[in-house]
Order: structure tokens, then C-alpha cells, then sequence
């Protein structure tokens, strides 16, 4: 049996995909206490992700490289006077400083500790296995009593307005671009968090080449100004002949994933963008972790990933589970030996 909590503060900070990844356990929540006043605590980054949220009350921030920000912000949320403090996918900090919130009750999970944090009021199930992230969120939930076996869809929440925007300015770049833009849209999503965990520039170019000559579906490529200078993004899009936006706000830039039919991206915020708005979503795995990162339904979602011999990282007996952590890369072996050559949208 479920306890009345009336006043929940939520805690998770971790970077885009993950705070997306989130959203299933903060709508599981919602589902139970849909009478509670929910507030989240995450990165100031996050911002965009979680704005106009239906899963959350009221949203608080902090900068991602200030402790004593955090720590004050911990401070400042006591006056809330919160009945439960759950703390997802913890930090050290939290561990040790989740006491400053004056919650009645905390539950703290750490993925890297085979034990439940000393100052948690709950013993967290399963603490320290290797499991997907969403998993390991809804075991917070499971300390409190809710059930663990149903997952909840990842979400992020558009005003009609924003939709609205998004629909103009894809219209308008396809036009122009000499597309069609009442065909479905198959949108390139090429960013990344670092460089090998991107699909290899010429491999993508073959991978639009493919979808523009099939003429199913209308390319689009959405990046950011970062990669779009390196890759000389205007220019290799006007050979290609299909649109490109690369300057446009997160907020704005989730509002134009949300027109697509389909998408494929890296392993890395935008394709978990993708997959909260409902928009089929094929992943392309590199270096990462596979077993944290794809938790989706895989009749809805794909993934195209090789085994190599290089992920020297995480158990043996559990390739799923192992990954690379180099910052260069001679062969990049990861992502190029992944053929995207017989690539279907369903």
C-alpha cells in the first residue's frame, strides 16, 4: 500500500538523454499521486526538457558545475516542507547532503553502490546491478511501494504553439530546399555529446543519399551549430538537396523532431528526444553502453550496433554491458562497421 504523500521533491542530476529518460518514472509517479504537488530538482540545462511539463509542479534548477550551488539549493528547498525527497541515479553530494531538503521520508539511489545510501529512509531493491536506465529509476519507486513491472512512456510535453512553429519552419526549409513537404519526414539527427559516438560523416552521407533517392520519405537534417561548422553543414546539404536546420534553441530544436515519422540518431540526447515524442527512432550504438542505454519498446524503437573486441570496459560475461572509453580513435571500428546499407522505416 501506497503512502499519501502530498508534497514530493524529485532529484535527478544528469545530463539530457538521461533527464529524459526520467520522464517514464516522473509519469509512473504522476499515475500514483496525480493529487500531489511534485517539484524537480535537476541541471539548469535541463531546463528545456521538463518546461510546460504535465508531470511535475513546479521546476527548480541548478548549474551543473557548482556544488555549493547545489548544496544551497538543497538549503533553500526546506521551507517547502516536502513529505518525500526521492533521488534518482544519485550523486555523492546528495547522498551526503539530502538531509538539508528537511524531508520526512528520503529514498536515495546510487548506481554505482551495492547498498542503499546510508541516509536513505528505504532500502532501494536491486542497488548496485546492472540494469537500463529506466529500470534503475523506477527502483526508487519500488522503495516506496509502487510497482516496477510496467513501464510508463518516456514523455515531453509541446503547447500547440510550438508545434505549430515547427510545422512553418520545416514547411518552409523543405520548399525551399526543392523537397516535398506533405511527404513523412525522415529526420537526421547526426550530434553527439563527443565525437565517437557520432556515425561517421561519409556514412551519413551515403544513409540520406539513400532515403532521398528512395523518395518515400522527405529528409530533414536537425544539428546543432557546433557539428554544422565542422561538417560544413549548408554547403554539404545544398549538394545533397535537402533541408538543413542548425540554428534554432533546444526547445525549438525538440519541436521540430516532434514533426518527424522517423528519425535516426546517435546514441545521445536527440534520439531519446525522439522516442519521448513518439516519433519510431533507430539508434545507432558506438562506443556506449548498450544494456543502460536502449530501454525501449523494441517493436517501436531499433538499434543497429556491431560487436567489437575493443569495449574492454564492463563485465565479460555481459557484452551488453561493456563499452570503451577512449577519447581517440584510429579505426573507430564501433560505428563504422555498422551497415545502414538495408535500412528500413518500418
Amino acid at each position: 500500500m501506497t503512502m499519501p504523500y502530498r508534497k514530493i521533491l524529485v532529484i535527478k542530476t544528469r545530463a539530457i538523454g538521461d533527464t529524459v529518460i526520467w520522464t517514464s518514472a516522473l509519469a509512473a509517479l504522476r499515475k500514483a499521486y496525480p493529487e500531489a504537488e511534485i517539484h524537480a530538482l535537476t541541471y539548469g540545462m535541463n531546463r528545456d526538457i521538463l518546461l510546460n511539463s504535465l508531470l511535475i509542479d513546479k521546476l527548480h534548477l541548478v548549474d551543473a558545475k557548482s556544488k555549493t550551488d547545489f548544496v544551497k539549493k538543497l538549503w533553500q528547498l526546506r521551507k517547502e516542507k516536502f513529505d518525500l525527497l526521492l533521488g534518482f541515479h544519485v550523486s555523492g553530494s546528495l547522498c551526503k547532503f539530502a538531509w538539508l531538503t528537511g524531508a520526512k521520508e528520503i529514498v536515495l539511489h546510487h548506481h554505482s553502490l551495492q547498498r542503499t545510501p546510508f541516509l536513505s529512509s528505504k532500502k532501494v531493491p536491486h542497488a548496485g546491478e546492472l540494469e537500463d536506465a529506466i529500470t534503475r529509476d523506477y527502483r526508487v519507486l519500488e522503495a516506496i511501494g509502487l510497482p516496477a513491472t510496467k513501464h510508463e512512456l518516456t514523455q515531453i510535453d509541446l503547447k500547440s504553439e510550438e508545434k505549430e512553429f515547427a510545422q512553418k519552419l520545416t514547411r518552409e526549409k523543405i520548399i525551399a530546399a526543392g523537397g516535398d513537404p506533405d511527404k513523412k519526414r525522415f529526420v537526421f539527427l547526426p550530434g553527439a555529446s563527443y565525437s565517437l559516438k557520432i556515425y561517421p560523416k561519409d556514412l551519413w552521407v551515403q544513409t540520406v543519399k539513400k532515403i532521398r533517392d528512395e523518395g518515400v520519405f522527405q529528409p530533414l537534417v536537425l544539428c546543432d551549430q557546433k557539428l554544422s561548422k565542422e561538417w560544413n553543414m549548408p554547403a554539404l546539404c545544398k549538394e545533397l538537396g535537402v533541408p538543413l536546420i542548425d540554428d534554432v534553441s533546444l526547445r525549438q530544436f525538440i519541436s521540430l523532431i516532434s514533426t518527424g515519422a522517423i528519425t535516426l540518431s546517435n546514441d545521445s540526447s536527440p534520439g531519446h528526444i525522439s522516442v519521448a515524442l513518439d516519433v519510431r527512432t533507430h539508434f545507432l550504438f558506438g562506443p556506449a553502453c548498450i544494456g543502460d542505454w536502449f530501454c525501449y519498446d523494441p517493436n517501436r524503437h531499433t538499434y543497429h550496433r556491431v560487436d567489437v573486441p575493443c569495449r574492454i570496459q564492463g563485465p565479460r560475461d555481459r557484452e551488453q554491458f561493456q563499452f570503451c572509453t577512449v577519447t581517440e580513435c584510429s579505426h573507430h571500428s564501433c560505428m563504422r562497421k555498422i551497415d545502414l546499407s538495408g535500412i528500413k522505416a518500418w
